[in-house]
C-alpha cells in the first residue's frame, strides 16, 4: 500500500451525503515512488454530445464523486460497469474548462456508432499513466479537480493516476472494470505473476 499521509492538508471538505472528506493536495503526490505503478484504461468508452444544461453526475461505486452541469457541444465519457451502472464524466481541465475533445484526439480511436445520436463508442489507445493502485484509504476529496468549486471525492479503494502532471482519482469499481496494470512500456500485466501479458 501506497503511503500518501503526507499529502493531506488537514482541511476537509463536507460532501452531500454528510461525511467529511479530507482534502488531498495532489502535488505533494510522488509518482516516481518505488510503490508506483503503471496502468492504462483498456475498456472501450462510450462518447457522446451534451445537451445544454445536462446534469452529468458521477457516481460509479458509493461515492458520488462529482456533478456538473454540461454545456451544449461538450463530450461525456461513459464507462460501463456491471449492474448496468453507468460511469459518466464531462473532462474538463483544473479551471473548469472543457477538454473532451483534445482527450479524445489524443488518446481514443473510434470503434463506431454516431456521437450526436445515442453515442459512439471509442477504444482506448493505451498510453500508459503513472498509478498509485488503490492509495485511498479514507473518505478524500481532491479540492477544485475540475475548476474553481468543482471537486472530486474518493471513496477508500480509489487509484490516483497522473497525467501530464496532473493528478485525478479512479473509484475502485470504475478501474477494475475499465483499466489494467501494465509494464512501463503498456503491456498489460498479469497481477498474479507480474509478468506481461501476450496480447
Amino acid at each position: 500500500m501506497v503511503d500518501i499521509s503526507s499529502a493531506y492538508t488537514g482541511e476537509t471538505i463536507r460532501h452531500s451525503d454528510g461525511v467529511d472528506y479530507a482534502v488531498l493536495d495532489t502535488t505533494r503526490l510522488n509518482f516516481d515512488a518505488p510503490e508506483a505503478v503503471s496502468g492504462k484504461k483498456t475498456k472501450p468508452t462510450l462518447i457522446r454530445v451534451a445537451k445544454d444544461g445536462e446534469e452529468i453526475v458521477t457516481s460509479p461505486g458509493k461515492v458520488e464523486e462529482s456533478r456538473m452541469t454540461a454545456k451544449a457541444g461538450e463530450l461525456i465519457f461513459i464507462n460501463k460497469l456491471p449492474g448496468g451502472v453507468e460511469d459518466a464524466f464531462i473532462p474538463r481541465d483544473t479551471n473548469g474548462v472543457s477538454n473532451g475533445q483534445q482527450i479524445l484526439d489524443e488518446k481514443y480511436e473510434l470503434v463506431g456508432g454516431d456521437m450526436n445520436g445515442e453515442g459512439a463508442y471509442f477504444r482506448p489507445k493505451g498510453t500508459p499513466s503513472k498509478l498509485l493502485h488503490e492509495a485511498i484509504a479514507k473518505p478524500t476529496v481532491i479540492k477544485d479537480a475540475w475548476g474553481a468549486g468543482s471537486h472530486q471525492f474518493l471513496g477508500e479503494g480509489a487509484t490516483l493516476k497522473q497525467d501530464k502532471g496532473r493528478a485525478t482519482g479512479i473509484d475502485k469499481a470504475a478501474f477494475d472494470e475499465t483499466w489494467s496494470l501494465t509494464d512501463k512500456i503498456g503491456r498489460v500485466v498479469n497481477e498474479r505473476t507480474g509478468n506481461a501479458a501476450q496480447r
